[in-house]
């Protein structure tokens, strides 16, 4: 199991942490730490993306849930599953979860583009995976996969942005700032969105 992300992530209510042993596990049930104990021996070594990820409580330290990766059907995907103990307020630390273990991923592997994981049709699931940032993008025998892109440059709004800027120092030269600022805005939709959809087109072709 690789360790290639050197510091933890810490969100509001978690601190996930790569899953380095039963050490860790202090004050922790039996059945906590034998489903560690089973998931961290799934994890294969010589897979690129193979990581068991602990989900600890960030006042008491105590487990309370993991996520597992291990490498997809391309070498920039990672699938994922999360596993949840018992503990308050789940359904909104689950969400948590998935956003932190995405950073996590994302920060230890650069050239990792895409998490999935598949569900069968759940509707909390689907609103913890919804929150989390997941989309939608396939339905196959009745179960489906969600997908979280990593985050990219945001071109088409650095561009709006920046002539937008324009527009108001054209504003204030010609004293009409609406007129300005509008055509300014409209003037950033075109560059923005070509180079948008030129990152994408480069993003899939390394799928």
């Amino acid at each position: 199991m690789k360790d290639n992300a050197k510091d933890c992530v810490k969100t509001a209510h978690l601190k996930i942490t790569p899953f380095k042993g039963l050490s860790e596990l202090a004050g922790a049930e039996n059945f906590v730490r034998e489903d560690l104990t089973q998931l961290a021996a799934a994890v294969k070594t010589e897979d690129q993306f193979g990581h068991l990820l602990l989900l600890c409580d960030a006042k008491t330290g105590l487990p309370i849930g993991a996520v597992q990766s291990f490498s997809a059907d391309s070498a920039q995907k990672a699938e994922i599953s999360l596993r949840m103990y018992a503990a308050k307020n789940g359904e909104k630390l689950a969400g948590e979860a998935l956003k932190g273990a995405a950073r996590w991923l994302f920060a230890a592997h650069k050239d990792l583009l895409v998490l999935e994981t598949w569900l069968n049709p759940d509707l909390a699931a689907i609103r913890i995976l919804e929150k989390a940032g997941f989309e939608r993008v396939f339905e196959k025998d009745g179960v489906v996969r969600y997908e979280r892109h990593r985050p990219h440059f945001p071109f088409l709004v650095i561009f709006m942005i920046a002539f937008a800027a324009l527009g108001v120092l054209f504003g204030y030269l010609f004293d009409n700032y609406p007129l300005c600022v509008a055509v300014g805005i409209a003037a950033g939709i075109l560059p923005g969105a070509l180079l948008e959809r030129f990152a994408r087109k480069k993003r899939e072709k390394k799928l």
